[in-house]
């Protein structure tokens, strides 16, 4: 399976008047919530920039918290990429710790690969920090 990802990758942030990220900046508590949606994501300037983005072949994204998530599925509905697109985001269970260098996000045993395909995992697993305990792995036979 090969999946081809542009070089830059468009995130999700927005950013209040004072230069400040929405969201995390506006109420921590609630940003960090599941579920929750701050009101004002996505629109115009955003769906601007996210024109702009696939206008030149941008096909990877990367967001965090769930008002992120909503405004790019939302936006994607009405901006149509005439491509595959792929999204990268992650649980708000520990995309927001902050560990020392963001380990986390790189460590064998906090990626989870319930539905990731076989060939895609070893890619991963060649990117991520071993650590323990070792990821259960098919053999290659059992394929």
């Amino acid at each position: 399976m090969d999946v081809f990802l542009s070089v830059i990758a468009m995130g999700g942030h927005e950013y209040l008047a004072s230069g400040l990220s929405r969201g995390f900046n506006e109420d921590f508590e609630r940003a960090v919530q599941p579920g929750h949606i701050f009101e004002g994501f996505g629109q115009e300037s955003r769906k601007q920039v996210l024109r702009a983005a696939i206008d030149n072949g941008i096909n990877f994204f990367d967001v965090t918290m769930d008002s992120e998530k909503e405004a790019l599925g939302r936006n994607l509905k009405e901006i149509k990429p005439p491509y595959e697109i792929y999204v990268q985001t992650r649980p708000e269970s520990f995309g927001y710790t902050y560990d020392t260098n963001n380990v986390k996000l790189v460590s064998c045993s906090c990626i989870r690969f319930d539905d990731i395909p076989l060939p895609i995992r070893r890619g991963v697993l060649r990117g991520c920090i071993p650590d323990s305990p070792p990821l259960p792995w098919p053999s290659p036979e059992s394929e």
